[in-house]
């Protein structure tokens, strides 16, 4: 009998391992081979005896059989064309047996033996037709036999267990984003680097012409290293996707064989290497899913990392030992040339570079790493004037590299990452630096590798430069130092300058050097100190003598020019360390240190209509700071206590202004409870013009006489002001109201944290009474008061034109001092005067008044720049015109921008905005159509972080950090003397990659199908002759 169950039970558990054996009988050609092989027997038959074919044009035995082989030679052909069509890709291979299990006979049959009895039983078949058939004609009486040899053909194909494979090939093109570190750092020499990193650097640039090192060695290192990660990999990988992982490992560990088959040096003897394949080779060859034996084999690799290692470190320190001249000579032209000029030449230098052979293989892009940007250096599509495309020569950084003076590893390459939206294959980020990240940045480069990682995107870092910590002093920060002191004419300097000079300490230990402050080459203060090499250092507390500080700003206001009036007046201090002979870098001693002196104190106006206790306590409060300069003023009154008004104007501090240009002279107006009938409509219109066009602050505080509710339907004067809506003289008296603030804004601040700042103000004993007011539309509420079962604004303000105006419901302050006394009030008082005036101008002239903000930035970051046009005919000449001012920035004396100022509504002031600001220093003019640029003389200069950076302070490479973010990403690292390498490692990821995937025909019932509808049709052609 014919054991087919036995067959198909063990099919299952055998079908891995045959599709993995040895190539079986191709059973399409075997099967095509056997009909045409009877088609011919039977041809020649019915040629020669052509009774057989036809008898009296009946069908005879030998032509039924000859149709109904070549129905089967069609099929054959049919899958052997699109065999042929799809080429490689499309295949099927045949792993099963027969076993035939007769009584007086047993056979084991092949696929090909399986084939030849398909033959066998068509033959058998178109017989029993014929005897059937002999009677009759018709295009029917052919059919049949057909359809019942494809029939019979394609089950006998079925016991012979067919597997459709299809190879799916991917010619996929990397896409590799070259960044290079552009920061100052990487102009720095690297004297201090092992001498066998010098030689094999000095091999790769192509100064020596013979290498005393064997190439081999390391190239093997590399894949073992790749090999060792697929490895880590492969674990936790399965299916089709493991398949790929075991390729690729077995790739890379033949790439390491054929280099290890090279090897020469004498430091890794041939009896050695000859268990490499003991040891490795056959461990992989042997790996399957069936034998995962991944746990034996990585120590053995583990093992031979380390022993590459170890005979790359014998013939290091024989070639440092035995030095010829020309190895010198390379030597000393490594220790003068700094690291942006070696990987130039490294990465771009020869007939053809590595940079072009990378761009033969992947696509790439180069860019240029500046601060915490990126700016492109080349790119495919760049072309020259006959439209060729050129390979670049240059990274471009002569010019530029030593004014970046921050190193940001992360914000410019995520930018430029992300920002990527090729359609090439995948993405592989490389990036050249020394590895000093000192920016401030939203990642930490190992973080950003780390989610590179996850995306698939590896990170390939080059190390440039010595590990070593340089020979070194250098100033890395001032600290403790104010950015801005206060200056008065009587007493001179209200605060101290003082701090400590933050240094890097990197010389041998046992030198004496100096750190010293100084002033246009006067010494302010200096200390001295012994070199230790321990690395980060600082000074002593130091202070600098106020009386010399006094003296350096007296004489810099007598050196003002006359026709400039400046309210920030800018101390540039030296700071400098002394040199010592063996330095790296000398620059990097000294530094700047800037402060803005504020030479003009916070002018402040009070008014009130009664000496009330608000009135007293900020009278008092302003009076005992030196840098604010308060004017109050209270209304006469009559023998029958009826007020008279503020009586004569002028211009003494005890006089209201009798000019809107002595008014516009305050910073800030405290407005307390006063009629509009103290105020002339001129002097009513030039307070509402103070906030709108002068930008002054505007503070209304509120009584319970309820007169500032008659200003609210002036719109000629004060009414517009207003931030909330009055209603007559409506109020809420109770004695459990209490405050809430409903924002973090620093004019209620008393605690930096938010949720300590609302139980202090929870904490304070509210008002008996307070003004029931509605905010206005575009107003913010900071307080709100609550009590009686109502919530009502307390504290309210917005901006109205150029300026601030802040309204407070309610007086009684004096009650916030139950048990803390005077604790809080100075700092509410200080804080919201501040929140609510407008900072100063630095410098002003007849035309025109000009602030940029703080004395030195960061690099990154962006100054604000104020305009005010001082002449109210020329802001409305321009707002006609719709024209606007522009500053004009310049940086280390060339113009950089010009940027237009953009008007703030209906006022005089004008503002705008630099872009990220590089290093340097910094000059702002200012040009206002209308008006001849030579008669604006204002000017501010800042400075950008040249003074206070680390950029030149640290310069090793950090090549922990670096081999962390490779590792976390997936990539490589490789020192600057390997940088080559980066070609083989990334060369795999541009080859064409196949993948399979197999289709069991023989277990669906999709193969059955065919079977049965040929059968099928062969029985309705059956019925319709009436054989059935």
């Amino acid at each position: 009998m014919l054991n087919t169950i036995p067959m198909l039970a063990q099919a299952a558990d055998a079908t891995d391992v045959a599709a993995a054996a040895s190539p079986q009988a191709d059973v399409l050609m075997v099967l095509g081979g056997c009909c045409l092989a009877f088609g011919i027997v039977a041809g020649l038959l019915m040629l020669f005896a052509p009774h057989l074919g036809r008898r009296e044009g009946r069908l005879g035995w030998i032509g039924l059989s000859f149709v109904a082989m070549l129905g089967q030679v069609v099929l054959v052909g049919v899958l052997l064309l699109v065999r042929q069509v799809f080429g490689g890709s499309w295949d099927l291979h045949f792993n099963g047996s027969l076993h035939l299990d007769l009584i007086l006979f047993k056979a084991f049959l092949q696929p090909g033996h399986i084939m030849m009895m398909a033959e066998g039983i068509t033959v058998l078949a178109c017989w029993l037709y014929w005897r059937e058939l002999v009677n009759r004609q018709g295009a029917a009486v052919w059919a049949m036999p057909v359809m019942r040899g494809m029939a019979i053909a394609l089950a006998c194909i079925v016991f012979t267990e067919p597997v459709l494979t299809i190879t799916h090939t991917d010619n996929t093109i990397a896409r590799l984003l070259v960044f290079v570190d552009g920061s100052a750092s990487m102009a720095a020499t690297d004297d201090q680097m092992d001498t066998s990193r010098k030689l094999r650097s000095a091999v790769r640039l192509g100064w020596l012409k013979n290498s005393p090192f064997d190439d081999h060695v390391r190239r093997a290192r590399l894949h073992l290293s790749k090999a060792r990660k697929r490895l880590d990999a492969l674990e936790h990988l399965n299916g089709e996707a493991w398949d790929q992982g075991l390729a690729d490992l077995r790739s890379a560990i033949d790439h390491a064989s054929t280099h290890m088959n090279q090897v020469e040096t004498q430091h890794l003897p041939q009896v050695v290497r000859d268990t490499f394949e003991a040891d490795i080779l056959t461990p992989v060859k042997n790996l399957s899913t069936a034998n995962p034996s991944l746990a034996e084999l990585a120590p053995a690799i583990d093992r031979w990392i380390d022993e590459l290692d170890r005979a790359m470190s014998q013939e290091d320190r024989e070639a440092a030992a035995n030095l010829d001249a020309e190895q010198q000579a390379a030597i000393e032209r490594h220790d003068r040339a700094p690291r942006w000029q070696r990987l130039e030449e490294s990465l771009l230098g020869g007939d053809e570079s590595i940079f072009e052979k990378l761009t033969l293989m992947h696509k790439v892009d180069l860019y240029t790493i500046t601060s915490n940007s990126y700016k492109m250096t080349w790119h495919p599509g760049m072309v020259n004037d006959q439209g060729e495309v050129e390979m670049p020569r240059e990274l471009g950084l002569a010019g530029t590299i030593s004014n970046v003076l921050t190193t940001d590893l992360v914000t410019g390459v995520r930018q430029g990452a992300v920002s990527d939206d090729s359609v090439a294959g995948r993405l592989f980020v490389v990036m050249a630096t020394d590895g000093q990240h000192n920016a401030r940045a939203s990642l930490e480069p190992e973080v950003m590798a780390g989610d590179f990682g996850a995306q698939n995107i590896q990170l390939h870092l080059i190390g440039m430069g010595t590990v070593h910590q340089p020979r070194d002093l250098a100033v890395v920060k001032v600290d403790g130092v104010p950015s801005k002191v206060q200056w008065d004419e009587e007493d001179g300097v209200t605060e101290k300058l003082a701090g400590r000079v933050l240094f890097k300490d990197g010389m041998p230990a046992g030198k004496e050097f100096t750190v010293s402050i100084t002033h246009k080459g006067e010494e302010l203060w200096n200390d001295t100190y012994i070199t230790d090499g321990g690395g980060s250092r600082e000074t002593d507390l130091f202070e600098i003598d106020r009386d010399r500080i006094n003296a350096i700003i007296e004489a810099a206001q007598k050196d003002q020019r006359t026709d400039l009036r400046h309210i920030n007046l800018p101390l540039e201090l030296g700071v400098n360390i002394s040199p010592l002979e063996g330095e790296v870098d000398v620059e990097n001693n000294n530094a700047t240190l800037r402060v803005n002196v504020v030479t003009q104190k916070n002018r402040v106006l009070i008014l009130d209509g009664r000496p009330r206790w608000e009135f007293r306590y900020l009278k008092n409060l302003f009076e005992r700071d030196k840098r604010w300069e308060v004017h109050t003023l209270l209304p006469q009154f009559d023998f029958n206590g009826n007020p008279l008004g503020f009586g004569a104007r002028g211009n003494r501090p005890d006089e209201f202004p009798s000019s809107y240009e002595r008014l516009r002279s305050y910073q800030l107006i405290i407005f307390g409870d006063l009629s509009p009938s103290y105020f002339t409509p001129q002097e009513r219109k030039w307070l509402r013009e103070f906030v709108q066009y002068n930008a002054g602050g505007m503070i209304f505080i509120d009584g319970h006489i309820n007169r500032l509710s008659s200003h609210t339907g002036d719109n000629e004067g004060l009414g517009p002001l207003f931030p909330v809506r009055l209603r007559g003289n409506e109020e809420l008296r109770t004695m459990d109201l209490k405050y809430r603030p409903l924002t973090d804004d620093a004019a209620i601040q008393l605690d930096t944290d938010p949720l300590q700042n609302a139980n202090i103000w929870g904490t304070f004993q509210g008002p008996r009474r307070i003004t029931r007011a509605e905010k206005l539309r575009g107003a913010e509420t900071l307080l709100e008061a609550f009590g009686g079962g109502e919530n009502l604004p307390a504290m309210v303000r917005w901006r109205y034109g150029a300026g601030k105006v802040l309204y407070i419901a309610a007086d009684e302050s004096w009650r916030w001092r139950l048990d803390v006394g005077d604790k809080f009030h100075e700092k509410f008082w200080k804080a919201t005067a501040k929140a609510t005036m407008e900072e100063p101008f630095a410098v002003m002239d007849q035309y025109v008044a000009l602030d940029t903000g703080d004395p030195s930035y960061g690099l990154g970051e962006r100054a604000l720049i104020r305009v005010r046009v001082l002449d109210p005919a020329v802001v409305t000449r321009l707002e006609q015109a719709g024209l606007k001012p522009a500053a004009v920035i310049f940086r280390d004396g060339k113009q950089v921008g010009r940027i237009p100022l953009d008007p703030d509504l209906n006022s005089s002031l004008y503002r705008g905005m630099t872009d990220p600001l590089q290093g340097g220093d910094y000059e702002v003019r200012v040009e206002v159509p209308g008006i001849d640029p030579s008669l604006i003389k204002v000017r501010t200069q800042f400075i950008v972080e040249r003074q206070l950076t680390n950029e030149r302070a640290v310069l090793h490479c950090n090549q922990r950090m670096l081999q962390g973010m490779a590792r976390q990403s997936g990539g490589e690292y490789y020192p600057e003397e390997h940088l080559d390498l980066l070609l083989e490692s990334l060369e795999e990821f541009s080859a064409a990659r196949s993948h399979t995937e197999e289709y069991f025909l023989w277990r669906t019932y999709w193969t059955f199908l065919p079977i049965i509808l040929l059968i099928t049709l062969e029985w309705v052609i059956r019925k319709r002759t009436g054989l059935l």
